[in-house]
């Protein structure tokens, strides 16, 4: 498995990244993303949500 992150934006007290999950390697490699919503005073997960 193979991991990605990458920033996509912030605002009222909160940071958006979007997590690329790659479940195996090849052709047939299967995908999934997820919007990670933070508080960027306590540093803590405030949701979660599949990326469109």
């Amino acid at each position: 498995m193979r991991w990605k992150v990458a920033y996509t934006g912030s605002g009222m007290g909160h940071s958006t990244s979007r997590v690329t999950l790659t479940w195996s390697d090849g052709g047939n490699a299967q995908v999934t993303r997820i919007d990670v919503q933070s508080d960027l005073k306590t540093l803590k997960i405030t949701g979660l949500k599949p990326a469109d």
